[in-house]
């Protein structure tokens, strides 16, 4: 089993068993969603995403999107990414732009 393979497996094996693992992806997680938060707030000081935005919420949910996708992806590595990708860039252009992506 690859390394990513193993990365997207044992959370939900922590989750599903309760198991101590689940601290540990918890904070992992975290970390992550951190990073995006700072860059969500770096782009709102420079007025690039919208000041009304909640960045905790934003980074948690590109965190989530992002986290279904790669399992979607161990499900079907065959799947093409590309228009998944242009779609998602484009649906977070619209929702976090000041002037809606335009």
């Amino acid at each position: 089993m690859g390394e990513v393979q193993a990365y997207f497996r044992l959370p939900s094996r922590a989750v599903a068993d309760i198991s101590a693992f689940r601290t540990v992806f918890a904070a992992e997680h975290d970390r992550i969603r951190g990073r995006f938060e700072g860059r969500i707030r770096q782009g709102q000081a420079e007025r690039q995403i919208r000041t009304d935005l909640d960045p905790t919420a934003a980074a948690l949910m590109i965190g989530s999107q992002l986290l279904g996708l790669s399992i979607q992806v161990l499900i079907d590595p065959a799947m093409d990414l590309s228009p998944i990708r242009a779609t998602y860039l484009a649906t977070l252009r619209q929702a976090f732009s000041p002037n809606g992506g335009r």
